[in-house]
């Protein structure tokens, strides 16, 4: 992590302790990352498909926490790709025409 996303991430650290009452451990990892200045969100909001997606597949494995992060870690590094993303904003892009399409016509 670098030093500015390691302030923010122990930020967030504390305010999930209010809600979980534990600590949170941070884990620093190599993930995916954006090879351009714009696609920082569309990385991120990937991430959480894809996080949601492997916890609703995986939930029911015995494992622990850390062999379920390296699970998943291995999981998006295989599968979350520059075309992976590319493939996507096409998909969200289709998605919010026909959603504008779909909203003008019930105008």
């Amino acid at each position: 992590m670098s030093s500015g996303n390691d302030r923010t991430a122990r930020e967030i650290q504390g305010k999930f302790r209010v809600y979980f009452h534990e600590t949170i451990e941070l884990i620093n990892s190599r993930c995916p990352q954006q090879k351009n200045a714009f696609d920082c969100g569309l990385y991120l909001i990937v991430f959480a498909e894809e996080f949601c997606r492997f916890f609703d597949e995986n939930a029911d494995k015995q494992s622990n926490e850390k062999e379920f992060f390296d699970e998943f870690i291995n999981e998006i590094q295989r599968t979350i790709t520059s075309n992976y993303v590319t493939q996507r904003r096409k998909d969200f892009k289709s998605l919010l025409e026909s959603m504008s399409i779909e909203k003008k016509q019930n105008i």
